[in-house]
């Protein structure tokens, strides 16, 4: 746990940095897409080493392949059973 620290957090200030951009602007964000492209660079540097960077660059071919491998991956029945 300790080696995935840094990536976290440099991730979370990306993330951070991105809401507080937007709310200087006062454009509104799309938190969904935000937050799964933040856990998508969490999860790419944890576990592979490698740095996607799709929360500042959403057209990251990485990121829109796994998009279309898994586009349903929230409508699941696994989904909602743990949602309730």
């Amino acid at each position: 746990m300790p080696q995935v620290m840094p990536s976290l957090l440099h991730a979370q200030r990306q993330f951070i940095g991105i809401l507080g951009e937007h709310a200087d602007r006062g454009v509104d964000v799309d938190i969904t897409s935000l937050c799964e492209r933040f856990t998508f660079d969490v999860i790419g540097k944890a576990a592979f080493g490698i740095d996607t960077d799709v929360q500042r660059n959403p057209d990251n071919p990485l990121f829109k392949d796994a998009l279309a491998v898994l586009p349903n991956i929230t409508t699941g029945f696994l989904y909602h059973l743990g949602r309730e």
